[in-house]
C-alpha cells in the first residue's frame, strides 16, 4: 500500500506467512491492520502537508486549567509545556490543585480529610489508585482519562477496605 493516497510520500509492504488452513488467511484479515498501524504510525510523525490549515495563525491560548493532582506531577507538566504558575503556599504538599488559563495559573494546597472520602473527579487513574489506596480504599476503575464519577459520594465517612468505583472518561 502508499500513502497519503492524494499525494503518496510512503509505501509499505506487509508479508505475513501463516499456517496452511488458517482461520484468517486473506490479505485483509491478516496484513490489513497491521499496515494500517504502521501507515497511521508514520502519518502522525512524518507525513508533511502544505497547507494552511495546519498552522496556527498568532492565537493565544484561552483553555481553563482546573487540574488536582500530585504536586510533582503537575509542575512538571507546567514546567515542560511552558505555562508559568504561581504557588499561594511553600509548604511541601502531596496534592495540589491548579486553576486559571495560560496567563496566569495558580496552585494551592489540596487538603483532604483523613476521616472521610474525598471528590477524585479530576484526578487521572494513577492519582485516584494512589490516593484511595493510601487511605486504605480498595479501587475499581472504569474507562479511560479521568475520573467523572464515584460510587461513595464525597463526605462520606471513611471505612478501612472498602470498594470504591472510580468512573473515568
Amino acid at each position: 500500500g502508499f500513502f497519503p493516497a492524494d499525494n503518496p510520500q510512503y509505501t509499505c509492504v506487509v508479508v505475513i506467512v501463516n499456517k496452511q488452513n488458517a482461520v484468517l488467511h486473506y490479505g485483509a484479515d491478516v496484513a490489513g491492520p497491521v499496515f494500517k498501524e504502521i501507515a497511521d504510525r508514520l502519518y502522525t510523525l512524518f507525513v508533511k502537508t502544505n497547507t494552511s490549515d495546519n498552522y496556527v495563525m498568532n492565537t493565544t491560548d484561552s483553555e481553563e486549567y482546573n487540574l488536582f493532582g500530585y504536586n510533582d506531577d503537575i509542575k512538571y507538566l507546567f514546567t515542560n509545556v511552558g505555562i508559568k504558575y504561581k504557588e499561594n503556599n511553600n509548604q511541601a504538599i502531596d496534592w495540589i490543585e491548579a486553576n486559571g488559563n495560560a496567563n496566569s495559573v495558580t496552585i494551592k494546597p489540596k487538603k483532604n480529610s483523613i476521616k472521610q472520602i474525598p471528590s477524585f473527579k479530576g484526578l487521572n487513574a494513577k492519582d485516584a489508585i494512589y490516593m484511595a489506596e493510601e487511605m486504605g480504599l480498595k479501587v475499581n476503575i472504569v474507562g479511560k482519562g479521568k475520573v467523572i464519577n464515584q460510587s461513595i459520594a464525597q463526605g462520606t465517612s471513611l471505612s478501612y477496605g472498602i470498594l470504591i468505583k472510580l468512573e473515568l472518561n
